[in-house]
């Protein structure tokens, strides 16, 4: 996807499903070849369209959902943009594919330059293909089954002449604190994965470090911000009846010592 020097916005190609295809075949592949390394990839076209793929923790009997929507067909005149044409394909999972009647919709299709595509917009319209990945801040994802916080590379994407969009590969919280859990360590043994915020990204602690709260109310520009440890669900899914304000504890604010006592030497 980061090469196809052929590769157009939906937009410029409006009656075909050529672009959007592609797309969702490639991360089709790359889920399913990462086997349970990799949880969700979006890429956000600059026009407004979008495709993910993610793995489908809410049908067990599919390894892979992957949707996309069209912006040729976005209904621009509504409040909340939404209800194009949408194609959504599931996998069994054997990577059979699933043609029977349609399941209902994962997720509502809106625009795809949603406030969390325009954040992270200004970091990767200039970057080069090769370096301009990035690593974003934790943020928490609602489209996914149960809900989950997620860690995302952030990779520009373009053909020789244009900006195309952004790619957005995430992994799950809970896959890094399986991780933690694998590990071969001595008995009593904690541990802990701290981001760029000295918050507590993942742990085999038993002690509670996320904490939520359910609002209909959407933020808007005058709010002051969110502390970076927190994440409202609406700069996903704006057009959702509900959002969730999901937070994570700072490490020292923790309730174990010997993690504060490492903070705190680290700082020094």
């Amino acid at each position: 996807l980061r090469r196809l020097d052929d590769f157009m916005l939906p937009s410029d190609d409006p009656t075909t499903w050529r672009q959007l295809d592609r797309v969702l075949d490639a991360q089709v592949h790359s889920i399913e070849m990462a086997k349970g390394a990799l949880v969700f990839t979006v890429l956000f076209f600059d026009d407004g369209g979008l495709a993910i793929g993610a793995e489908s923790t809410g049908y067990p009997q599919f390894s892979v959902v992957d949707v996309a929507n069209h912006p040729a067909t976005i209904n621009y005149s509504l409040p909340q943009p939404c209800c194009a044409t949408q194609r959504q394909r599931y996998f069994y999972n054997n990577m059979t594919q699933y043609r029977g009647p349609a399941l209902p919709p994962v997720y509502p299709p809106v625009d795809g330059r949603n406030p969390f595509y325009r954040s992270i917009r200004p970091r990767v319209v200039d970057a080069p293909v090769d370096t301009g990945a990035f690593w974003n801040r934790i943020t928490y994802n609602t489209f996914l089954v149960p809900p989950t916080f997620v860690l995302a590379l952030i990779v520009p994407i373009r053909n020789q002449t244009q900006f195309i969009g952004s790619l957005s590969m995430s992994i799950a919280t809970y896959q890094i604190e399986g991780f933690l859990h694998e590990l071969q360590v001595t008995p009593n043994t904690v541990s802990f994965v701290v981001d760029r915020d000295d918050a507590i990204l993942a742990t085999t602690h038993a002690h509670p470090f996320e904490t939520f709260e359910t609002t209909t109310s959407v933020p808007s520009p005058s709010d002051p911000p969110l502390p970076p440890v927190c994440y409202h669900s609406a700069a996903i899914r704006p057009a959702a009846p509900s959002h969730v304000i999901a937070c994570r504890a700072y490490a020292r604010d923790f309730p174990y010592a010997p993690l504060r006592v490492v903070v705190a030497s680290h700082h020094e």
